[in-house]
């Protein structure tokens, strides 16, 4: 069974305001190098400190084990090395394509074609110049 905490505000986007947590009544602590979330005096969520980027990243699903971390989060999942950066779902190909076209900034059609036929935005999901005419 998967247990997981909810915190009332929290959305799917790609970036997590410490005020979400702080609102729903966590403790949030940062050091130079790690970033620990503490929920009724427990340790519920561990992260750390991105070196390249600076960023912190809290898995949502710790795969190792932390002995400072409690039970419930301990989840009974096969250890992946994946990132959910942005999890949208969008069931039909009009908003499949509408995302990615506003994910590149919504350049014209003309110049979208132009990349795709380049062989620019190969392996990119829905970039193909048919969908796009």
């Amino acid at each position: 069974m998967t247990e997981a905490h909810i915190v009332p505000g929290l959305s799917h986007d790609s970036l997590v305001a410490t005020k979400k947590f702080c609102d729903a009544g966590c403790k949030v602590i940062f050091d130079a190098d790690e970033c620990h979330i503490h929920y009724k005096d427990q340790v519920v969520l561990t992260g750390s400190r991105d070196k390249k980027t600076g960023l912190w990243i809290v898995p949502i699903n710790p795969t190792v084990p932390n002995k400072d971390t409690i039970g419930p989060l301990d989840l009974a999942i096969a250890p992946q090395q994946h990132i959910a950066a942005n999890v949208y779902t969008l069931p039909y190909k009009q908003q499949q394509l509408k995302y990615m076209h506003q994910a590149f900034f919504s350049p014209p059609a003309h110049t979208l074609i132009k990349a795709i036929n380049n062989g620019q935005l190969e392996g990119i999901p829905f970039m193909k110049a048919d969908l796009i005419r």
